[in-house]
């Protein structure tokens, strides 16, 4: 999975990335340059699965973290859509917005408060993909009068249109629930909109720990509205237990109310906002965790881990995962019953253990 993290200029983007890549101080993150990370989801489930099974392998699924430069809203239009470019290969968004107070550094020129950033955000994202649009419009639009257009090309103007109308609204393409095939039509334009978004306000320790910051909720309200999804993080005071041992880090993240890495909280966000979920394969060689969408039926699981096995689908067994480390074996859970055999339309569910049969 692709994440790619943007917001104003000093709302801690770049801080959130090192901490979400677990990179330490010395280790450079350019701040005025696209920066890249591939970092592993880690799971107890596979970590469990793996000690009993006793592979020589463990493969973690990953996520791909991309951290765009901030810029204000007085950007020149060419520099800002060459720095947005780098966001369009994204699955998912993480709209950074600025909470935390600092006496050292100063709030972003045109968003000096929470709201007014998100509200910029939306902005950007809205004209940027109306821009898209519009431009694909007058190149359709240029061949009435040249020639007819084809069934396709009206059916795609029309879908365009629609989609330029709900920009206009200031609705995001991802609220106007597009069906498979006009998600595919539009696919190419890689409209940002599109995307599942995730607000982050970067806190600091003391309102983390309360819970609060000026507009809260209002900004609570505006995700919940707009069908954003929404997180917190104590973005400084988590770069800075890098520094620790896992045990000095678990005593001060006890004492500001953090249960979880800001990773995994995160990842754990975006899985519920996006409808991810995480089946797990195994063999002599190793054991293996895959991220898919939910409603993703058991012939396309076995597509996601190869072509072969989707195209020469037999059927699958399935057992979940916590039945499997109760029983201990796959043998013990087929003695109790807890494997099903199923046909290529069956459901995958989250923490399922996956085995494909196919022809040869």
């Amino acid at each position: 999975m692709d994440v790619g993290i943007f917001g104003a200029e000093r709302a801690g983007k770049t801080t959130l990335f090192r901490v979400l890549s677990s990179l330490k101080p010395e280790r450079a993150v350019m701040k005025h340059e696209v920066n890249r990370s591939v970092v592993e989801i880690r799971d107890g489930r596979l970590d469990r699965l793996h000690e009993l099974l006793k592979t020589r392998k463990k493969i973690y699924a990953t996520m791909n973290l991309v951290d765009i430069p901030g810029f204000p809203t007085t950007c020149p239009p060419k520099e800002k859509n060459r720095i947005m470019q780098s966001l369009q290969g994204s699955d998912a968004l993480l709209a950074v917005v600025r909470a935390f107070r600092s006496d050292i550094v100063p709030w972003p020129e045109d968003g000096k408060n929470p709201v007014s950033q998100l509200e910029n955000i939306r902005a950007e994202l809205l004209f940027r993909d109306l821009a898209v649009i519009t431009r694909r419009i007058e190149r359709i639009e240029e061949y009435v009068g040249k020639r007819k257009l084809t069934a396709e090309e009206e059916r795609e103007l029309e879908l365009l249109k629609r989609i330029g109308r709900h920009l206009d609204e200031e609705g995001f393409v991802l609220g106007l629930g597009l069906d498979g095939e006009e998600a595919r039509t539009v696919s190419s334009l890689s409209l940002l909109t599109a995307k599942p978004i995730v607000v982050v306000v970067n806190v600091d320790e003391d309102q983390y720990k309360a819970r609060n910051y000026d507009a809260r909720e209002q900004i609570v309200q505006i995700c919940e509205a707009r069908g954003l999804g929404y997180a917190e993080v104590a973005g400084e005071f988590e770069a800075e237990l890098l520094d620790l041992s896992e045990e000095e880090q678990a005593l001060f993240m006890e004492d500001t109310g953090i249960a979880e890495s800001c990773f995994d909280r995160l990842h754990a966000t975006l899985y519920k906002h996006i409808g991810i979920i995480t089946f797990f394969t195994f063999n002599d060689e190793e054991v293996r965790a895959w991220q898919i969408e939910e409603g993703t039926t058991a012939k396309q699981a076995a597509g996601k881990i190869h072509t072969d096995l989707m195209n020469h689908f037999i059927r699958a067994e399935i057992v979940s995962s916590e039945d499997f480390l109760e029983c201990g074996s796959l043998h013990n859970a087929r003695e109790r019953g807890l494997v099903r055999i199923v046909g290529k339309d069956e459901l995958i569910r989250d923490g399922d253990i996956v085995r494909i049969r196919a022809n040869a």
